[in-house]
């Protein structure tokens, strides 16, 4: 993960498997609690991993029968 903003508390999603949204509240609690657009990405990102890897076994099974 990269960002442009001086947040070095945002290395600890570095390596993360699970448990996102819960790290999140703990690593910037300030921007949940402000509502602020990087909260609207991080919850963004927490749904998207849940649902990446259903999407990887579809596209990979639309491939298996091409």
């Amino acid at each position: 993960m990269a960002t442009e903003l001086d947040r070095p508390a945002l290395q600890g999603l570095v390596g993360l498997h699970g448990g996102l949204r819960a790290r999140i509240a703990e690593l910037v609690p300030e921007e949940i609690e402000a509502g602020s657009v990087l909260s609207l990405m991080f919850d963004d990102l927490a749904g998207t991993s849940l649902i990446a890897p259903f999407v990887l076994t579809r596209s990979l099974s639309t491939v298996a029968w091409e």
